[in-house]
């Protein structure tokens, strides 16, 4: 409430002043000499500063009134930016706008040894070896032995283990980039354990993609 009516009184006072200290008072002061004859009287003066006082009361409140007029119109201007705002948001988080993760596949491992895949090929020509097998491409394998050598490349590590038996089928593991610290301070005959997605089987070797070191 104080603060209104300070508020209130210097509008008023600011217009008063300029009122006052303006032309506006000399000119009528002369107009009104000349038209007389003769100097106004003080009461005179008084009447014209009182009425100055309400024109400059009349001009606080026009100067209040176009204040809160700019003020209704701001806020009106935030609510409907606000609104659009809300809307736009609501579109962007409805069903069809938000992306659905695909869900994570759950790993299926195949518990034949690497041997027996191979000997999937024996007795048949290559492409009927091949339709046998390829249920088991995608899979998951799990298998360990004795790291034998690493051939580095672009996208990671190519890393074999020692065949057992000898004459068995040979083991291509590849590793991605993120595992190239691990692989590469790898030494021959340290025991290892991988597990890696079956990208091919052939008649004399199989191919792990995607490996991770246990």
């Amino acid at each position: 409430m104080l603060s209104d009516l300070r508020d209130w009184g210097f509008r008023v006072g600011h217009h008063w002043r300029y009122l006052v200290t303006g032309s506006l008072l000399a000119a009528i002061y002369i107009v009104g000499t000349i038209y007389t004859g003769k100097s106004l009287p003080w009461s005179v003066a008084l009447w014209i500063l009182l009425a100055f006082a309400l024109w400059a009361s009349f001009l606080a409140w026009r100067d209040k009134n176009y204040e809160l007029r700019e003020s209704g119109e701001r806020v009106k201007g935030l609510e409907l930016e606000r609104s659009q705002l809300g809307s736009e948001l609501a579109a962007a988080l409805s069903a069809k706008s938000i992306v659905k993760l695909p869900a994570i596949q759950k790993r299926i491992y195949v518990e034949h040894s690497i041997e027996e895949l191979s000997k999937m090929f024996e007795g048949v020509t290559t492409d009927e070896g091949q339709a046998r097998v390829e249920k088991y491409l995608g899979k998951w394998k799990r298998v360990s032995g004795a790291f034998s050598d690493r051939t580095k490349y672009p996208d990671g590590y190519t890393v074999t283990i020692a065949q057992t038996p000898l004459k068995g089928p040979y083991l291509l593991m590849n590793f991605e980039t993120t595992w190239n610290d691990r692989v590469a301070i790898l030494k021959p005959g340290q025991a290892i354990s991988v597990e890696g997605k079956i990208r091919r089987i052939e008649r004399n070797y199989v191919w792990l993609e995607k490996c991770d070191l246990a």
